[in-house]
């Protein structure tokens, strides 16, 4: 799986990708995002520098959104390493807030 993209990812305030939120990893370099596309994705640098007006990410969901948040997604998950592989382990969940700020 692609267990470097796992952990705690935070809201950005005042931020959007494609008119939608987007969310930073509180570990690393990391964002969950809209895509271009409408669906969900999970990228880095290469994506951000792009504005995240793409179609890339290495974890995306290959279920237009439609103006669903991406912790509504059970299933559909798919990482690029070492091809395009669906990933039923791969989860996003919405975590209440005061667990972010015990971090």
């Amino acid at each position: 799986g692609c267990k470097w993209v796992s952990g705690l990812y935070k809201l950005v305030e005042d931020a959007k990708a494609n008119r939608y939120p987007l969310w930073k990893s509180v570990d690393a370099d990391i964002s969950i995002y809209s895509m271009n596309n409408g669906r969900w994705g999970i990228g880095a640098h290469q994506e951000k520098a792009q504005g995240f007006d793409t179609e890339t990410a290495y974890v995306f969901n290959d279920t237009p959104h439609e103006g669903l948040m991406p912790h509504h997604f059970m299933g559909g998950w798919m990482h690029s390493r070492p091809a395009w592989t669906p990933d039923q382990g791969i989860k996003c969940r919405e975590v209440d807030v005061s667990v972010v700020l015990e971090r």
